[in-house]
């Protein structure tokens, strides 16, 4: 009775554990995200996520060991912040893609 319960606990917990790894993303590499899709929105193109992935596996070479892999976590968290931005305040950080990438990282909290 006892090692089913022991069994089941330990399997949650790896779990838990397993999930949490996988979907955390680096402050870094979401900060890189927040900038690349500064970049893109300033082109006018509604399909960000396709457009980041041109632009980061596009950016290997041929010839490199370790490639870059895009990371659909970290490219849909910088999506979902930057469509909760008012318009107003898209059309002001279109134009600074500095600002952009701040105001971005700001919103976007790993959780």
């Amino acid at each position: 009775m006892y090692k089913k319960w022991i069994v089941l606990l330990l399997l949650g917990v790896t779990g838990v554990m397993a999930w949490r790894y996988i979907t955390h993303v680096d402050p870094d590499d979401q900060d890189y995200y927040s900038a690349i899709l500064c970049g893109v929105v300033g082109k006018q193109n509604d399909n960000y996520a396709a457009s980041m992935r041109n632009i980061i596996e596009g950016s290997n070479n041929e010839y490199a060991l370790q490639r870059i892999r895009f990371n659909r976590i970290a490219a849909e968290r910088a999506i979902n912040a930057w469509e909760t931005l008012p318009d107003a305040e898209k059309s002001t950080l279109v134009q600074d893609t500095n600002a952009c990438q701040h105001a971005l990282t700001a919103l976007v909290v790993n959780p």
